[in-house]
């Protein structure tokens, strides 16, 4: 009785194991998917800003309004 519980709860176990490691297979796998997309995020932020610093700041400025929102539907 108790021999045949623990080769049950042995192939549980082992089965559960297998599981966790396909588990961590794929988990890797999307991890370097991640990684690759933060290189490729940071790589379009350095342009970005390498860009942005290339703008006059006057015209930047003059974007933002000086912080000023204006209502983009105005009632008359």
């Amino acid at each position: 009785m108790l021999s045949s519980l623990k080769k049950a709860t042995v192939k549980t176990f082992m089965a559960t194991v297998k599981t966790f490691m396909a588990s961590g297979k794929t988990f890797m796998a999307s991890g370097k998917t991640f990684m690759a997309t933060v290189k490729t995020f940071m790589t379009s932020v350095q342009t970005f800003m390498t860009a942005f610093k290339s703008l006059p700041i006057a015209m930047v400025i003059g974007r933002r309004g000086l912080g000023v929102r204006r209502p983009r539907h105005q009632s008359k």
